[in-house]
């Protein structure tokens, strides 16, 4: 991509600084994409551009698809679609073409959580080991195309799990293939969102630092080191208990958002006044849509709590995404 120059002074004379669009994007493959939230805010730092995202569930992989035309997206078992590709298959049966070896400079993933969630009461049955082996899927992926970066996002109880052995044996695998690797528990989101990431970098590249936080949290809600035997492991974020933007309430997430009644069925809904912060600003994004889509919504199930924030009706579609932080223009395949 191509971007301006701009000229500093720093005490030494003029120099020139390039734009961040100078910088070029890494080639990214999504594994596990769902709907491309990782993916759009990997894209939105701009540091990657995804082509190629692989998601089984159908109306998943069809949001991706509206909301990144020029990448290439594979709804089929990710497993099976690796031993096409180490087979020597140049397209899949749908004649997709395949990244090749060398394609791909960053591979990132979240696996599904289920067996992980401490919210999962039996996560010791058969159907959640079967989701947690899917972390061994993701490193196979690394170990055969050897991206320069490798990111693994999870719920919080990853890295205590079992006792810290999936984490331990994640890291493990990515250290015998050679790459640098580290480990932590972030906070992000409107609300308190504890996340396990895992980063890696190939021999000979630098291994990213975690981002400081932009907003402020509350002190428990940082309580962000990770036991491992009798080892504790904290992460390089310094900003404990400040931060250069204050925190973002549920208002600052919703407030903006239109007001409906039950039974309301537009598809498209205009913004009824100007957004008042800037988080509102964040979600509509750069193009400051006036519209709101993706507003509607099935009735969920008897036991999901649906009642919004602020008044009594039903919590529609937009509301549960902007708490996640998906951008209020994104799209999304309703069925």
């Amino acid at each position: 991509m191509r971007g301006k120059v701009q000229k500093v002074e720093d005490g030494e004379g003029e120099k020139e600084v390039k734009n961040e669009q100078d910088i070029k994007r890494l080639r990214a493959l999504d594994v596990f994409s769902g709907c491309g939230g990782l993916s759009e805010g990997l894209h939105q730092a701009g540091l990657t551009e995804t082509c190629w995202a692989v998601e089984m569930w159908e109306p998943a992989a069809q949001a991706f698809r509206l909301n990144n035309s020029g990448s290439t997206v594979f709804t089929e078992d990710c497993n099976l679609l690796l031993k096409l590709v180490m087979a020597g298959e140049k397209t899949n049966s749908l004649g997709q073409l395949l990244p090749a070896k060398g394609d791909v400079e960053v591979l990132c993933g979240g696996p599904p959580c289920q067996g992980f969630s401490g919210m999962n009461r039996f996560n010791s049955r058969t159907y959640s080991q079967f989701k947690n082996s899917l972390v061994v899927s993701l490193l196979s992926y690394c170990d055969y195309y050897r991206p320069r970066f490798f990111l693994l996002e999870n719920v919080r109880n990853f890295v205590s799990f079992k006792r810290s052995a999936v984490l331990r044996l994640t890291l493990r695998s990515l250290v015998r293939m050679g790459y640098q690797c580290t480990f932590a528990v972030l906070q992000y989101d409107a609300q308190t969102r504890r996340r396990a990431i895992i980063l890696g970098a190939a021999p000979g590249e630098i291994l990213p630092r975690y981002p400081e936080p932009r907003h402020v949290f509350s002190p428990r809600a940082c309580q962000l080191t990770v036991a491992v035997g009798e080892l504790r492991f904290c992460n390089n974020i310094t900003r404990l208990t400040s931060a250069p933007l204050r925190t973002v309430t549920v208002h600052d997430a919703l407030g903006d958002l239109p007001e409906i009644r039950n039974g309301a069925n537009e598809l498209e809904i205009p913004y009824e006044a100007e957004s008042s912060s800037w988080f509102q600003r964040e979600m509509r994004g750069d193009q400051n849509q006036p519209i709101l889509r993706d507003h509607v919504c099935k009735v969920c199930a008897k036991r999901l709590f649906t009642t919004h924030f602020y008044s009594l009706h039903v919590l529609t579609f937009a509301p549960m995404l902007v708490l996640p932080l998906f951008i209020n223009y994104y799209f999304f395949k309703m069925s």
